[in-house]
């Protein structure tokens, strides 16, 4: 079966300067708030592309001993959690990120 990609049309600056890796942790909690949002969803799984291998290996293992991607791990799991949503992270490169489309006219 084929899965149609949506395109949310979401796309942001940050306000703050920060690593990459927790711009993509806050990238990844901002999509989930927005999955949080449709009651339909809760209960489910769902496949979350992310371009960070860093932070994909940490969403996976479910910490990282960096405190600011910890941070942003414990809100996104506590957004699953409420959901009873759960989360299949998969890296792709971030050529071939759908989700990424958006973001490239800020680069």
């Amino acid at each position: 079966s084929t899965v149609m990609w949506r395109d949310s049309g979401l796309a942001y600056r940050f306000k703050h300067d920060a690593h990459i890796n927790v711009k993509e942790g806050h990238a990844a909690l901002v999509s989930l708030k927005r999955r949080c949002r449709d009651h339909r969803r809760y209960g489910k799984r769902f496949v979350h592309f992310l371009d960070s291998a860093v932070f994909t290996c940490a969403y996976l293992k479910g910490r990282s001993s960096s405190y600011a991607l910890g941070r942003l791990l414990q809100r996104c799991y506590a957004y699953c959690l409420a959901s009873s949503q759960t989360p299949l992270p998969y890296w792709v490169p971030t050529d071939t990120n759908p989700s990424d489309e958006e973001s490239r006219q800020f680069g």
